[in-house]
């Protein structure tokens, strides 16, 4: 006879299972995971302050197709190398963000100096997912609660330096690439211009035709250079922003001695700059006929409205009232847009004058060569203008949207966890030993 009831001796195997779990999820060291958000730009071509399209280059509008811009704290913000969710989940599980955490917290994570094993349980700990939203969940599980806090922190303050100084290195790498090929296709069009020059020049038909060879080379040659100067006029442009967004961020920040000076000193500089490029623009058109009486006096209408808005900014300077939100930019990129809505002009009435003088198949190839090398000077243009300012800019990667942090709970081991399987073991024991105490009573019963 059994010393215990039936359902007691069933119920005995779960009851061991689960408290035997309990005691060895107590018993087992403990782990905290901290968990963070990150979040990062999203593409837009559209003013998050007045959903109206970002203009000119902000909308990437000069030829260069996809130029775009990202949106992050309603400020314009270039992508360059390692600004990404993906650059990021990289460089914090990257062997050097480990290195560099484990030095400023080695005594709350290894009582001994680590090697290569543990520098790779380090790494095992560090956990990334780029969410379908774009975010970058970021977590680090060590026994520790306050350590495990704080290495998170301080591996995602890694990663946002050195993402900067990717993107800083990337850009500048870039810009200086971009530089020497747009002074090489610069050179391409002037010398294409040369070659439309002679070939009208050298044919006599052609000259007779409209007796106005030495204007079509005026034209070719007014053209060229307003090409030139507004291109350089364009990139001085958008190198502005990050003038007056010093100027800003020094007032913001209550500087009042040198930081500012020198801000203001640059802006100022910046001003006087741009005013003298576009002065040049304005030498490059003669008003030497009709016509580029027309196109020199809408040159001029338009050189007034932008350096009018380069004074207003410059005694926006002077006062501390100066801002700089995405319509500003915008603002300004429509009023330097009526520029080259100038030069435009220029260009098809260069295009005019040598349609009439009954070009030649050999010129209208030169021509239409002249208009190829043209365009790509425009998107070497778009392209080296972003390279700048990406150069320029105060790099924000990322924002923390959520702090690292621990919960007060372990992550591991849960115990209820443990002791539902536990519990689970000690029933699946009680269930073989009734199957096998009910075989022995058949048995008996059939003996």
């Amino acid at each position: 006879m059994n010393a215990l009831p039936t359902p007691a001796r069933f119920l005995l195997w779960p009851a061991a299972g689960a408290l035997l779990g309990l005691v060895v999820a107590l018993a087992w060291p403990k782990q905290y995971e901290a968990k963070s958000t990150l979040f990062f730009a999203k593409p837009s071509l559209q003013n998050p302050l007045n959903a109206l399209p970002l203009a000119g280059l902000a909308a990437g509008s000069l030829g260069s197709a996809g130029a775009g811009t990202n949106v992050l704290g309603g400020q314009l913000f270039l992508p360059t190398v390692g600004t990404d969710a993906a650059s990021i989940a990289d460089i914090l599980a990257s062997r050097s963000a480990a290195l560099h955490a484990i030095e400023r917290h080695k005594p709350a994570l290894f009582r001994d100096e680590p090697d290569d094993e543990a520098i790779e349980e380090f790494l095992e700990s560090v956990k990334t997912e780029v969410l379908q939203t774009g975010q970058l969940a970021v977590s680090f599980t060590w026994g520790d609660r306050q350590a495990s806090q704080a290495v998170l922190s301080d591996l995602i303050a890694y990663a946002d330096e050195r993402s900067k100084e990717l993107g800083k290195q990337f850009a500048a790498q870039t810009v200086k690439f971009l530089e020497e090929e747009f002074e090489k296709q610069r050179g391409r069009v002037r010398a294409k211009a040369e070659e439309v020059k002679a070939a009208v020049s050298s044919d006599s038909l052609a000259a007779s035709a409209v007796a106005r060879e030495k204007f079509v080379e005026a034209l070719l040659q007014s053209s060229v250079e307003l090409d030139g100067l507004l291109a350089e006029a364009q990139a001085a442009d958008a190198a502005l922003n990050q003038k007056i967004r010093a100027v800003v961020q020094a007032r913001d920040a209550g500087e009042t001695g040198e930081p500012l000076t020198v801000a203001l000193e640059n802006l100022h500089a910046a001003i006087l700059e741009q005013r003298a490029k576009l002065e040049q623009a304005r030498a490059a058109v003669s008003p030497d006929s009709p016509e580029m009486k027309a196109v020199r006096a809408q040159l001029d209408a338009s050189v007034k409205v932008y350096t009018e808005e380069l004074d207003r900014i410059a005694d926006a300077a002077k006062v501390g009232a100066l801002s700089l939100t995405l319509t500003d930019s915008a603002e300004r990129a429509a009023k330097f847009a009526a520029l080259r809505a100038a030069q435009r002009n220029l260009a098809r009435m260069r295009d005019d004058a040598l349609k009439i003088a009954n070009l030649a198949i050999e010129q209208q190839r030169l021509l239409n060569e002249l208009r190829r090398e043209e365009a790509q000077l425009d998107a070497a243009l778009t392209d080296l203008t972003q390279a700048r300012l990406a150069e320029d800019k105060a790099y924000v990667p990322f924002v923390v949207l959520d702090e690292p942090y621990a919960s007060e709970e372990p992550s591991f081991p849960l115990p209820g966890v443990f002791a539902a399987v536990g519990l689970l073991l000690g029933l699946i024991v009680s269930v073989w030993n009734y199957t096998r105490s009910l075989e022995r009573e058949i048995v008996q019963e059939e003996v």
